[in-house]
């Protein structure tokens, strides 16, 4: 895919992969959301109306078109494409009267997020003792080298998932007369918590490769 990408690059400007559960399809990079959702749709056949992009953390759709130099997307990152689902607005599943049930189940995501990121963060741990000299070079020589980014991508790709969770449950129109004070503090320790760890994927992905760059050829 990698290589793919560059190719295109070359060919036709800078490109990006959109990661659509376990489908990957590498698109060229526009100017707005908007653009790129078009685009999108030459290879999904999903209308723009249909997409939900995650770019950086950050949930857009067809509603809100924004510019993508200005969330920092460049060419070969990636974004995560996920479906709306029928009956469901652009700003949440929720509609205003929501019932406590609902507000509740809400809550439960966020726990239930906020736990498997215990894991994620664990495995992250256990991924920066095997990425680091000389463990890393040892890895690298033995063929671990794709264990180890495939590691990263899954952690990666799971960090996004919980994002797009969690966003789907700060609808304040929905739970603003019912939400507890304490329910929204775990969900932004959260979210901020996904957002570092993710960075830290960055950071190890970009020492693998300069791991990589530095063993004899």
């Amino acid at each position: 895919m990698a290589d793919n990408s560059k190719a295109l690059d070359v060919l036709g400007g800078p490109m990006i992969t959109v990661l659509h559960g376990r489908k990957r399809y590498v698109v060229k990079l526009e100017t707005t959301s908007m653009q790129l959702m078009r685009e999108i749709e030459k290879v999904t056949s999903l209308k723009p109306e249909d997409q939900i992009l995650l770019i950086k953390g950050q949930k857009v759709t067809s509603e809100n078109d924004i510019d993508l130099a200005s969330q920092g997307l460049k060419g070969g990152k990636k974004v995560m494409l996920l479906v709306r689902r029928e009956g469901h607005s652009a700003n949440g599943p929720y509609s205003s009267d929501s019932s406590c049930s609902e507000v509740e189940e809400m809550c439960q995501r966020v726990r239930a997020a906020i736990s498997r990121l215990d894991s994620v963060e664990a495995e992250l741990q256990d991924l920066k003792k095997t990425a680091q000299p000389p463990e890393g070079h040892k890895n690298m020589a033995t063929g671990n080298l794709g264990s180890l980014k495939q590691r990263l991508r899954v952690i990666s790709e799971t960090c996004m998932e919980m994002l797009l969770a969690l966003d789907s449950v700060q609808d304040e129109k929905a739970i603003a007369t019912s939400t507890p004070p304490a329910w929204k503090l775990e969900r932004k320790s959260a979210v901020d918590r996904l957002h570092q760890t993710l960075n830290v994927v960055d950071n190890l992905s970009q020492g693998l490769n300069h791991l990589q760059q530095s063993l004899p050829q």
